[in-house]
């Protein structure tokens, strides 16, 4: 049995990231969305050697298949990242109940609309639900300003 675990920690003008397993962690910046974590999946490994293409890992029966977990390994290798903060920043942190159902254009396109952070985590919810929602959907957004 294992667990993923996406953190983020907000240390001045600086956002250090710690990650593992096949939840996700988004940044949108202006109107760019970026995936800062990367999937620790059998099928992310895969697309990342370029033994499949994109279209084969959305559909692969193979993609809950986790290759880094936490309680799967004495022992885990984390994704470390530090990233500069900008006014405006936005950042999801979500399960693959979410990734799983909207792509990134459509997670991006809520992410974009005006609104609290509270009403964007229901629309992504909602719509992750409306997709199907054949997983538990967790979602944190959070908004960097002044």
């Amino acid at each position: 049995m294992g667990t993923t675990l996406s953190v983020l920690y907000l240390d001045g003008d600086t956002a250090q990231l710690a990650h593992v397993g096949d939840s996700r962690i988004y940044r949108l910046r202006g109107t760019e969305l970026e995936q800062l974590s990367i999937d620790h999946s059998l099928v992310a490994e895969q697309l990342r050697q370029g033994l499949i293409t994109a279209e084969e890992a959305r559909n692969s029966q193979l993609r809950n298949i986790l290759l880094q977990a936490v309680g799967l390994k004495d022992k885990i290798d984390l994704f470390l990242l530090r990233q500069p903060l900008l006014d405006g920043d936005l950042f999801l942190l979500c399960s693959d109940g979410l990734s799983d159902m909207l792509d990134d254009e459509q997670i991006g396109a809520l992410l974009r609309q005006k609104g609290a952070v509270q009403q964007t985590a229901g629309q992504l919810i909602a719509a992750a639900m409306a997709a199907g929602g054949r997983d538990n959907i967790s979602v944190v957004v959070l908004k960097i300003e002044d």
